[in-house]
């Protein structure tokens, strides 16, 4: 299955020959989140980010997306929590041998009957990377903004992120780093010792079981200054890569056990979280302040939110007096015109009276000219 994965799905061509699958799925997901934008209601960002990636790897693997009922009643996301749930129980026959043949807490039973359900697991990983890190961007402001700022710089406002541009952000990169950093997905790497080795003094015993606590490698106050805190900039020089070279990041395991979809996974991750966070605003609901949102875990074989991350989609956050944002509104779309605002606060491009607007009707407007500034 690992030689499939890597010959079939993982090489440079086939990739390349997906990705304009990959982005007609996210354009879809980002008009939708564009509608809900209309009615300024909080959205169930996770849910929208496990259809994402269940469509993406329905369509990678089968050729075909289908709805949440045609795999089951409770819906791709419930399927998905109960298996990584599952497969994250601790097994008592992975502690005693002897157990080996007896199915005493029934999971070989529940997993064989999951067995199709096992697929979805695979695409748990990069939608749960995606939700934590945005949920990091909202928790600090502050990289969100920096994030939208290269973002402007290097895309621009005018057309929606390419995976050509990927390797061009920078600190997009930093900021996917620190969030795998900081929420290690697989929290245990679980391994099996192929033949008897002495470890710093520890006699390790051929098939021993051994499980890799990569949850506390990537939070080490030894290795990590303030581990806690997501701080992309501690990547600034350095030459830490999440590829498995150094063993202080192991969001992929590393040698020839890592994950035969990084490239993949990595490429998905970065673009999605471009993607959103280029194309719409957010809020989080109820007054919340930013480091009041929820970062509870779910422990299973992934480390998922305990619960959804409900956010409230916007098309931008103007930092000037609404007495402008009307002249705006209401004097372009009185002329027919589209526009994009841009040069002040985050950028928006919308046509007249939410219509989108056309090619040959679109000016743009800088704000800063608009403004009046004193003297």
């Amino acid at each position: 299955m690992r030689r499939l994965c890597t010959v079939h799905l993982s090489n440079s061509h086939k990739m390349n020959s997906f990705r304009s699958m990959r982005k007609k799925e996210v354009e879809l997901l980002i008009e939708s989140l564009k509608e809900q934008a209309h009615d300024h209601v909080a959205v169930d960002l996770s849910a929208k980010i496990m259809s994402l990636n269940a469509n993406l790897t329905c369509l990678m693997v089968f050729g075909n997306k289908y709805m949440d009922e045609d795999l089951d009643k409770r819906g791709f996301k419930a399927v998905v929590q109960y298996v990584v749930r599952l497969a994250g129980t601790p097994n008592l026959r992975e502690f005693f041998p002897f157990l080996g043949v007896i199915d005493l807490q029934g999971f070989t039973r529940k997993l064989k009957d999951l067995s199709k359900d096992m697929l979805i697991a695979a695409m748990d990983t990069s939608a749960t990377s995606v939700e934590w890190i945005l949920t990091e961007l909202l928790r600090y402001p502050q990289a969100m903004k920096k994030l939208q700022r290269e973002l402007e710089e290097v895309v621009g406002m005018d057309r929606m992120v390419e995976e050509s541009d990927l390797e061009n952000l920078k600190y997009l990169g930093m900021v996917v780093k620190e969030g795998l950093r900081l929420h290690s997905i697989v929290p245990l790497m679980h391994h099996e010792a192929m033949e008897d080795c002495v470890v710093n003094g520890f006699h390790i015993q051929k098939g021993s079981r051994i499980m890799i606590n990569c949850y506390a490698i990537q939070r080490d106050p030894n290795v990590w200054p303030e581990p806690e805190k997501f701080l992309p900039e501690r990547f600034v020089g350095s030459s830490i890569d999440i590829r498995g070279r150094h063993f202080q990041l192991l969001p992929f395991s590393s040698g020839r056990r890592s994950c035969p979809e990084m490239q993949l996974g990595i490429t998905i991750v970065r673009l999605v979280v471009a993607q959103l966070v280029h194309c719409l605003d957010w809020e989080i609901p109820n007054g919340m302040q930013p480091l009041d949102l929820d970062v509870d875990e779910q422990f299973g074989i992934v480390l998922c939110k305990e619960k959804p991350l409900m956010v409230i989609p916007t098309f931008c956050s103007f930092d000037i007096c609404d007495c402008c944002v009307l002249y705006l509104l209401f004097g372009y779309a009185f002329l027919g015109l589209s526009f994009s605002c841009y040069g002040h606060s985050r950028s928006f491009e919308h046509g007249p009276l939410g219509s989108g607007g056309s090619p040959g009707n679109h000016v743009d407007v800088k704000l800063e000219d608009l403004l009046f500034r004193p003297g």
